[in-house]
């Protein structure tokens, strides 16, 4: 822990007055109760969370990127209440990442990341595997180097989310230091346990697990011995359910945002451990124009023509009626496609393309719901991604932006 003591730079000099809540986050001066100073943002608070018997901390960003720890009761009195009030809308005591929002082009995680065999769990009836984010429960006994090989993918999507400038903080829920993960041998096994047909794989929130079938890692069974075979892997939808896994504490956030990022990242090339984000807007456009042959695909991309929901529709859709679409398979491919590009688009066309109005509508809709200010929704969406345009003038924003990226698109409910 670094203390807020002598710095070069700080000056020493009393503030009077009060400091409110809203005007805590971002670039500003803070003090502590010996009057000394600091130009920094705030991060994050451990507040009521901290143990028992360690002071509360308030995280703070410096100008030049570095992080510092102080206890909060060493704060001015003036910043304690700000912090106090600011809490209070904030339950979760993260800020929301302050600029400048630095986009990797790519994020190197271990090809053939370290496991360690834990041993059988008669209570699951499978074998416990351990990796750097999750606990892997398998029906049948793998190498650690079959293992080993076909993961990277689980802990490479924790880390690439944490890469992203918009402070995810992808953390498992209920204080478990580790995701958790279900891999079966058999597809009838995988089915019983509530996975679709043809799919390779689902995650469960109200279980807070992941499900998949040992084919769609890559393992097959040749003699008595289950082993790896890269070619035979579909990552596509795993990527999609492990961005889900990943970021479900995100709770109370709209469905397009849920399944938008999800869509994101499952667009993203990805290899070995590694993701590419060199050109995303590339990636997406390519990820709709080549959607699998089917008996819908007519109905979403006629002519090579994208045929998306209408933005102002698409952010205020809600659960039911995304759920119930589920039913048509034009439908449910229109919504996924809809708003992998609504997503992408707030994050890299909208703005000055650095996705700052997006990361902090994220934030403070977030906070907003995990407080139970769920009308503060609406709010948000106008003063973070509406920003006073018409449906219209959005609308041609996204097509122009999308066409540049090699993607035609029109509107159509």
């Amino acid at each position: 822990m670094i203390a807020l003591r002598p710095i070069a730079c700080l000056v020493v000099c009393l503030l009077s007055g009060t400091v409110s809540g809203a005007e805590i986050e971002g670039l500003r001066t803070w003090t502590n109760s010996d009057g000394r100073k600091i130009e920094a943002s705030l991060v994050r608070t451990s507040g009521k969370h901290a143990a028992k018997k360690a002071p509360p901390l308030v995280t703070l960003k410096l100008k030049n990127g570095k992080l510092v720890s102080v206890p909060i009761d060493t704060l001015s009195a003036r910043d304690q209440r700000g912090l106090a009030e600011w809490l209070a809308r904030n339950p979760l005591g993260i800020a929301s990442p302050s600029p400048p929002y630095h986009w990797p082009d790519e994020f190197n995680g271990a090809n053939s990341p370290k496991v360690e065999y834990v041993g059988f769990d008669k209570d699951r009836q499978a074998h416990l595997v351990r990796t750097a984010h999750f606990d892997l429960y398998c029906d049948e006994r793998l190498s650690d180097s079959t293992v080993s090989k076909c993961v990277a993918v689980f802990d490479t999507i924790v880390e690439s989310l944490d890469s992203l400038p918009m402070m995810l903080d992808t953390i498992p829920q209920e204080g478990s230091p580790r995701y958790q993960a279900i891999l079966v041998a058999e597809r009838s096994t995988y089915e019983r346990m509530g996975g679709r047909k043809n799919s390779a794989g689902f995650f469960s929130p109200h279980k807070n697990t992941t499900y998949i079938p040992f084919k769609s890692l890559g393992i097959v069974k040749k003699g008595s011995n289950w082993v790896f075979d890269g070619k035979k892997r579909d990552f596509g939808t795993l990527v999609h359910e492990l961005t889900h896994h990943s970021t479900s504490h995100w709770l109370g956030m709209p469905i397009w945002f849920q399944e938008g990022l999800a869509e994101y990242m499952e667009a993203m090339p990805y290899r070995s451990g590694r993701f590419l984000f060199t050109n995303p807007g590339s990636a997406v456009s390519s990820s709709i124009r080549h959607f699998s042959k089917t008996t819908v695909e007519d109905e979403v991309i006629p002519g090579g023509t994208f045929q998306m929901r209408h933005p102002r529709e698409l952010l205020h859709l809600d659960h039911a009626t995304w759920s119930k679409a589920l039913k048509k398979p034009g439908a449910v491919l229109r919504n996924y496609a809809s708003a992998l590009v609504l997503t992408y688009f707030f994050m890299h066309e909208d703005g000055d393309g650095d996705g700052a109005h997006f990361i902090q509508w994220m934030h403070h809709c977030r906070a907003a719901a995990c407080s139970g200010r769920t009308a503060d929704y609406s709010k948000l969406v106008s003063e973070h991604l509406i920003r006073g345009r018409s449906d219209a003038e959005l609308e041609d924003e996204i097509r122009q932006a999308m066409v540049r990226r090699g993607l035609r698109l029109t509107f159509d409910n």
